[in-house]
């Protein structure tokens, strides 16, 4: 729904996993990177924010469903 969303307003987008976005540490400095998670906690999105961060994302944004998460925490306050 994200991908459709971001589309609609013209621009490209493409929905990875954790892994293709490790493999694409290129493509991240141009990149605004939204994570999806249920507990924000597992080893694999938690690595890929640190690559995120590490490459200098345009923004960082994670939507859990858990509050007080790992990610959360990770994510709060991020400014490139």
């Amino acid at each position: 729904f994200g991908v459709w969303l971001h589309q609609k307003k013209g621009c490209i987008s493409k929905a990875i996993t954790p892994l293709e976005l490790l493999q694409s540490k290129t493509l991240i400095p141009k990149s605004h990177v939204i994570f999806l998670s249920a507990s924000g906690r597992n080893a694999d999105i938690l690595k890929s924010c640190e690559v995120a961060k590490q490459y200098n994302a345009k923004t960082i944004t994670s939507i859990i469903m858990t509050t007080g998460s790992k990610l959360s925490k990770s994510t709060s306050g991020y400014e490139m």
